[in-house]
């Protein structure tokens, strides 16, 4: 292939994937709650290329993904309704291609907000339930 009908080439890279997920709290308190996650996906991650004069779309090539995924992550419980959150993990794409795995295995870092509406629409007809955890 001539440097010209390269630099003709627009490449583009779709991951994509489902997972099922598992979370357990090991530590809870009124202020803090601290978990791990693990998940295990399947998809697939698809490489294409449109020619920049003709505007074809090919599928350059296409290759299994199986991500595998461990993180741990704490809130701080704000009040009894609205919680914070940060965590770190990692995630590890276990596909027979090197490069991909390599190029799609890498830390993950998380924030999150839990925003309890239920608890706090309850508590305007009960109290008691600013107590419950």
């Amino acid at each position: 292939m001539d440097s010209q009908a390269t630099s003709n080439l627009i490449n583009q890279v779709d991951f994509n994937y489902v997972t099922i997920y598992y979370e357990r709290v090991v530590f809870f308190n009124p202020r803090w709650e601290f978990s791990t996650a693990f998940h295990l996906g399947s998809g697939s991650v698809v490489v294409t290329y449109e020619d920049a004069i003709t505007e074809d779309l090919e599928v350059f090539a296409t290759y299994d993904a199986r991500p595998l995924e461990a993180s741990v992550s704490g809130f701080y419980h704000l009040n009894y309704w609205i919680s914070l959150g940060l965590g770190y993990g990692y995630q590890y794409n276990m596909t027979e291609d090197p490069v991909i795995s390599q190029q799609y295995s890498s830390d993950i870092f998380i924030a999150k907000a839990k925003i309890r509406i239920g608890k706090l629409v309850r508590s305007i007809f009960n109290p008691d339930v600013k107590n419950e955890y």
